[in-house]
């Protein structure tokens, strides 16, 4: 499998929707009309080569909810391919996709509730989990990989009941702006 990662002179990188195209119709004998799909995402989100590079790339921090608004598209398919650019990423980037999600819902919430204490990488109990906020609310993103942690998972579940923390997970494939948007009112119950 190749999919190509390129950041167009900026620093986020973008993927070649036409290379998973390509794969998905090699796999499962599917496509995305991918010049539809493009039309509902945020043009800060896309780029599309003319010419001999001709291609259509999207952000990597946009790919998983782009995916996940394909229901054509079968989930371990998508899977596979959130696992595939997530290593390219790290190896392109030295960042995965749960520092690029933290890092975009760090930032969302200094925005929107300025007074809440966040914490990345919490220690209770001698088990580390992703995110922390206001020592309260704990937030996991769990990578495909995850299936293969589930006892550790659900110890730290019961960790965190133990001690009365809230808990969300949010699925790699899951869509960044409702999983956001869930933190953001679970953030307003607990904290205003």
């Amino acid at each position: 499998m190749k999919i190509r990662i390129k950041t167009f002179g900026g620093l986020e990188p973008f993927v070649s929707l036409t290379d998973i195209n390509k794969i998905l119709q090699t796999d499962s004998k599917r496509t995305i009309n991918i010049s539809n799909t493009l039309k509902s995402v945020p043009d800060t989100y896309k780029n599309i080569e003319q010419g001999a590079k001709k291609g259509s790339y999207i952000k990597c921090v946009y790919l998983e909810q782009y995916l996940s608004n394909r229901r054509n598209i079968p989930l371990d398919f998508k899977m596979k391919i959130i696992d595939y650019v997530s290593s390219e990423i790290k190896i392109f980037k030295g960042c995965s996709l749960e520092s690029m999600f933290i890092d975009y819902l760090e930032s969302f919430l200094k925005e929107m509730i300025p007074t809440l204490v966040l914490e990345r990488q919490k220690t209770i109990d001698f088990k580390v989990f992703d995110f922390c906020i206001n020592n309260k609310l704990i937030i996991e993103f769990d990578e495909s990989h995850h299936k293969y942690t589930k006892p550790n998972d659900e110890e730290k579940d019961l960790i965190l009941e133990n001690k009365k923390y809230h808990l969300i997970r949010v699925k790699s494939y899951d869509s960044y702006g409702k999983s956001t948007a869930l933190i953001y009112k679970q953030c307003k119950l607990l904290f205003l």
